[in-house]
């Protein structure tokens, strides 16, 4: 089926790959260390509502970029729309 595809990305200076591993594991196990808040309220929100059927995936390359790619199944966002609208 269709997908809808996110991606933001930025041209920073990116992290290496431990950072980046940190990242995603604070992500994975909810820790809350005060630290990328809004990437795990994301997170929170895509698993609430389209838990394993939602793709979340970060990616960077130091000193040249950080990408952030979130990917849904249109058929689901369809779905959260009509059980929205029958509120």
């Amino acid at each position: 089926g269709l997908n809808m595809l996110i991606k933001v990305e930025d041209n920073g200076i990116g992290m290496n790959s431990a950072k980046l591993d940190e990242i995603v594991q604070s992500l994975y196990k909810g820790e809350d260390n005060g630290k990328n808040i809004g990437l795990r309220n994301v997170y929170r929100r895509l698993n609430l509502f389209y838990a394993e059927r939602s793709l979340f995936q970060i990616e960077s390359i130091p000193f040249e970029k950080t990408s952030v790619t979130i990917q849904i199944p249109m058929s689901l966002i369809r779905k959260q729309e009509e059980t929205i609208g029958h509120v």
